[in-house]
């Protein structure tokens, strides 16, 4: 191989990528422990089915010529790439390889306190006028809460069961998005929506259920812990699915997906204590209220 390079190609099913090593350290240490000393440097060459690649031309200085030959020798196509001089700009290059730009290795951009805190407060402040919106809801539903104590000491549960539940997708997502494993495409929100909304089925039928249980342990009351329990299932479902999305929506209009963690917070909090008073006004007063001996 020209230059001392050894190589060793990587390919999915659309894209092939090539790393490049010094011979002198071996395949498999290069992979595990690279350092500032060895050459890293990937390419997307196209088709893997109708193209080889190889290493043609020697290296000088900081530039390596590449050439990804066709099956015919009319198609070859001759590229030059500079390697990057740090991990850093080889994140920022657009590496195929997720590990190897790594959050933990990737420092964030500093600022002073004062920048943080306008940035971060801007936020916060917004957060903090819509969660006030919240107390109209309660306000329309007062007289369900005077009558149905039980609803007014169990909401905190119930909207906090929503946030945390929103709150554990969302990270996932960020997280996703962040190394590069989730793309903020339609076909790939849709399918974290499918996927996260089988999960929400599945946590808001064990919550409601341990929900059930804890009121009426408390309360004695079947409709009391039943309406608390549909609320807690419906706001949890709520919950994971807008935690899933929201990320994807905040990176579509150019926000910082990691304020999805703050907003959905704020939203289950408005959606939470909205369900709950629906659900509870329907079936402690609708449905409850008009069978005999009940209410």
């Amino acid at each position: 191989m020209p230059g001392g390079l050894e190589t060793w190609n990587t390919c999915s099913s659309s894209k092939c990528y090539m790393p490049l090593w010094p011979r002198s350290r071996s395949a498999r240490s290069a992979r595990n422990n690279p350092s500032s000393t060895s050459v890293q440097m990937w390419g997307a060459f196209g088709q893997p089915k109708s193209r080889s690649l190889a290493v043609v031309t020697n290296r000088e200085g900081s530039e390596i010529n590449l050439t990804a030959s066709a099956a015919s020798p009319q198609r070859a196509e001759q590229m030059d790439a500079s390697i990057p001089d740090s991990r850093r700009e080889l994140c920022d290059s657009g590496l195929p390889d997720v590990e190897m730009c790594d959050l933990e290795d990737v420092s964030p951009p500093q600022f002073s306190a004062a920048e943080e805190a306008i940035a971060r407060g801007k936020w916060l402040l917004g957060l903090l006028i819509v969660q006030s919106t919240s107390s109209f809801v309660l306000a329309s539903y007062e007289e369900l809460l005077r009558d149905h104590i039980v609803v007014t000491l169990f909401l905190t549960m119930l909207v906090g069961a929503g946030g945390n539940a929103g709150n554990q997708s969302a990270i996932k997502v960020i997280r996703g998005l962040a190394t590069g494993a989730i793309d903020s495409s339609w076909p790939s929100a849709r399918r974290s929506l499918a996927e996260q909304s089988a999960v929400g089925l599945l946590l808001g039928t064990s919550l409601s259920a341990g929900g059930f249980a804890r009121v009426y342990a408390t309360n004695g009351s079947v409709e009391n812990a039943g309406a608390i329990s549909l609320s807690l299932f419906l706001i949890v479902m709520t919950s994971v699915v807008l935690g899933t999305g929201l990320p994807f929506i905040l990176t579509k209009f150019g926000i910082d997906p990691a304020n999805a963690g703050t907003s959905i917070q704020v939203l289950m909090d408005i959606l939470g204590v909205a369900i709950t008073c629906v659900c509870c006004q329907l079936v402690l007063v609708q449905f409850a209220g008009g069978l005999p001996g009940i209410g």
